[in-house]
Parts: structure tokens; sequence; C-alpha cells
């Protein structure tokens, strides 16, 4: 039996929300006047089902009615800050008309497109607002493609969890998961995109709080800061899109991690440096405003620091929800988003074949792939170290993990690695410590190790052969179930 049906007609400037426990869905259909899914606006007549545990708010400047199916937690409600995220689209696009006049009339590098950093505390709102003003700016009629920058290694984008990675928009972003906010990539099949030509620049940082490895970060940063600057000046086109950059709560909280270095705020300046920023939006928080201005908003750096506010329909999400969340992603990296959400009683004759991806298992010797990991596994604080005596292995040095040795089979077994394009050989030939600024060309999993044979099996999403290639280790794991 279908469940029942239930409208809601929104007046204008209200917003409907939603909240799916785990194992809950909804269906939602626009029926009468204009919405829009954070930013995106939503066509009438068609259905939209969300799952795995998504937070939503459908919008609406004019007015609406939606039908909703299944259970879950919603609400109307008639105060929203998107007059705020509005006039924040409203700025940035006059900057990025602006910059494309100048590019014309070549006099690009007096005037800036849109660079914009998100900052804000844990669960504020940052990749939501991102989302706003990256369909707004597609929506705009001007043929935008802004580059989204994602420094978030707990969110995992378009990837996995794990990872920093930056890729352009051509067309408007409407995603039913909470796992991948911007939608997902190809991996072994075209009918896994979700966006065409989804086909981001990655970088493995292999852990899920950036306070795991600060200066493993800090570097990462500056070599996509490096590909960006170059991939601007190969393409000049794309310059006047403008930026957006997603950041996590580490980098608006100053405190430091054990035995690391780091000043305070310097993955802030890094980005600001780095990305040449020129605009700082801090959702919510007034104390960080404060510190944002006394450092960037002053005539060496040019930053505009502005504040929004903090949505009333902002989830605080618990450790539990963003571990489901972690193991979603990674399950649907490798077997599609669709087969990610499978039901219990559900079978794989189900789902669309197109939906769903055929991952490989193949077993590879010992000697076979080169794996490393950055860094010592846990760093003590640097007090506790011998008067004068430096660190044995530094936080950005490459190690070498031998699938021979029982303590790295521990950390191997359902280790989550990261496999190098081709020209890491190279690199490790030449300079290893190069061997952090290389790109991703996929991930792996290993899934069993066999001493006696000296063999691993690996689930990839491909049947190219891992031989002699180079992967990266870090500390996410996954067991299949």
């Amino acid at each position: 039996m279908a469940p029942e049906s239930r409208e809601f007609a929104l007046s204008p400037q209200n917003e409907f929300r939603f909240e799916l426990d785990p194992g809950e869905t909804l269906s939602l259909k626009l029926l009468t006047g204009r919405a829009e899914l954070y930013g995106a606006e939503l066509p009438q007549e068609r259905t939209y089902t969300f799952a795995s545990e998504y937070k939503g708010a459908v919008f609406t400047w004019h007015g609406c009615t939606l039908e909703m199916r299944h259970a879950s937690t919603e609400y109307v409600a008639e105060e929203t800050p998107m007059v705020s995220y509005l006039n924040c689209h409203i700025a940035s696009e006059q900057m990025r008309v602006r910059s494309s006049i100048a590019r014309r009339h070549g006099i690009g590098n007096q005037t800036q497109a849109p660079r914009v950093l998100m900052l804000g505390a844990e669960n504020s709102g940052k990749t939501t607002l991102c989302k706003i003003l990256l369909n707004y700016a597609l929506r705009a009629g001007q043929s935008w493609s802004p580059l989204i920058i994602n420094l978030d290694p707990l969110d995992g984008a378009w990837t996995v969890p794990g990872t920093l990675s930056a890729s352009h928009f051509t067309s408007p972003v409407v995603v039913t998961s909470a796992d991948n906010p911007f939608g997902t990539t190809a991996t072994s099949a075209p009918g896994s995109l979700s966006f065409a030509g989804l086909l981001p620049l990655v970088f493995w940082f292999g852990h899920i709080d950036p306070k795991h490895n600060l200066d493993y970060m800090r570097r990462l940063i500056s070599a996509l800061g490096a590909k960006v600057d170059q991939h601007y000046q190969d393409y000049p086109e794309f310059s006047a899109s403008g930026i957006f950059i997603d950041t996590p709560a580490a980098f608006a909280n100053p405190n430091q991690s054990p035995g690391q270095s780091i000043e305070k705020y310097a993955l802030i300046g890094a980005c600001v440096e780095l990305f040449r920023v020129n605009t700082i939006i801090v959702m919510g928080n007034e104390k960080l405003t404060v510190e944002m201005q006394k450092r960037f908003a002053d005539s060496r750096h040019g930053v505009s620091v502005v504040k929004v506010p903090r949505s009333g329909g902002v989830v605080d999400i618990d450790a539990a929800c963003r571990r489901r969340s972690v193991a979603r992603q990674l399950r649907g990296y490798f077997y599609g988003a669709r087969h990610a959400l499978r039901g219990e009683r559900e079978e794989d004759s189900d789902f669309d074949p197109e939906a769903t991806l055929a991952p490989t298992s193949s077993v590879v010797s010992f000697d076979g792939l080169h794996i490393y990991r950055i860094g010592e596994e846990s760093l003590a604080p640097s007090s506790a170290l011998p008067i004068g005596a430096p660190r044995a292995i530094s936080t950005t040095q490459p190690i070498v993990v031998d699938p021979s040795s029982p303590m790295h089979q521990s950390r191997l077994l359902n280790g989550v690695l990261a496999l190098l394009g081709p020209s890491a050989l190279s690199v490790v030939q030449n300079d290893l410590s190069q061997l952090l600024e290389c790109s991703v060309a996929g991930f792996l999993v290993i899934t069993a190790i066999d001493q006696d044979q000296r063999t691993m099996t690996v689930l990839a999403p491909s049947a190219a052969s891992v031989e002699g290639r180079i992967a990266i280790l870090g500390s996410i794991e996954w067991v299949e179930g």
C-alpha cells in the first residue's frame, strides 16, 4: 500500500525543511509555483526521492505548493537567511561581470573575479552556502563555470572521505543523498555520473580530521593552489567565473595538534595567499569575523570579510551519523550510489544496472604494489622530545609500508589506499618528497592478505592492473558489508 501524500502550501520566502533518520526516505514533488533546492530550481511535476539521512530545505521566493510522501521530520520555516545569501550572490555576480569585461579589454589582472573562502564552526552551513552560491551563478545565464574547492576531508565532496579536491561545474547541482553534496564522479562506468563532466582534481590526505597532520594539510593546499593557478593560466576564459572554497571547522579553530608547529589560523592564511582569496564569508560567528578582519581586511591583503547568519535549519550531525556517511560514500564509490542505498530486503536486481557499478578483486604480490604512508602514525608533543632533539621522521616524510610486516599488515587490512597516477613513478626515482604533490587516479581497498603466498587481494573500481603502481595509505578503513 502506497503511503498517503501530504501537501504543503508555502508563502513567499518560506522554506520547507525535512530531516531523515536512518532507513527513511522522502518523496517530494513541486505541484504549483516556483521553488529551489539549495539554489537549484526544481521543475514542476518531477518527483525527487531523498534518502541516506538527508537534511534538506526547499525555499520559494514567490510561493508554491509541494507534495510529500513517506515518513520524516518536516516543518515550514518563515524565517530564513536567504536574503543575506542572495546579497552575497549579487555581490559575487557583479565581481564576475567586471572581471569578464576587464579580461576582454586586456586588464584582467586589475579586476579579480570572486574568490570566496567559507569559514565557520562545525554544522554551520558552509557547504550549503557554497552550493547555493554555485547554483545561483550557474542560473545567471552568463555561461559561468565556477570552480569549487573542497578542503574538508570529512566531506569527501564528490569522491571519498580523506581527500582535497577541485572541480568546475557547468550545470546546477541537485542531489538527493547527504553523502556526496556535489554529486558523484565516474569510477568504472559512465552510468555512475550524476553530473556530466564532473571530473575533479583530487589529492589524498588520508585522514578524516585535518588536525591528524596539519603540516601535510598545508602542503596539499599549496599543491592544489599551484594547480589552480596553472589551470587559469592555461584556460583564462574560466577565471571570471570565480572560486568557492569549502573548509572544515578545524580551520576556524585555532587550537593546534600536539607535535605540530603550525601557527594560529595558518591554514586560513595559506588559503588566502595560495588561492588569492578576496572575500571571506563567516557563518554566524562574531568572534571569528573580528579575528579575520584584524588579520586580512587591510591594505596588504585587500580581503573583504562578511558575516552571514547561520540558518535555523542547520542540523547538528553526531559522530555515529558521520561514520555511517563515510561508509556509504566508500561503498558508493565502488558499487555506485544507488547500490549504496540498497535496503535490507531489496535485491540487486531491483536496481537499474546503469546506476550500479561492478568493482573487481585482483591478487597483487607484496612487491607488485608500492605502498607509502605520510609521516608518523601518531605524533608526540614536541615537549616530550629531548631538548634540541629533532624528530626522526617528519610529519610530511613518505615512509615505505612493508606488507610482509605483521605490524604493517594490521594497518593495511581493510585500509583505503589512494592510487597515484603513472607520473608518480618518476617522482619516486627523482625526489621522494614530491610524492605528496601527486594527484590521485583512483582508490583501492585491501580486503585480504596472504602471508604464505605473499599476496594481497585488492578491491578496485575497474579491472585495470595496479602492478608496479604507487599507492598512499592513510588511516581510513572500510569493511564491505
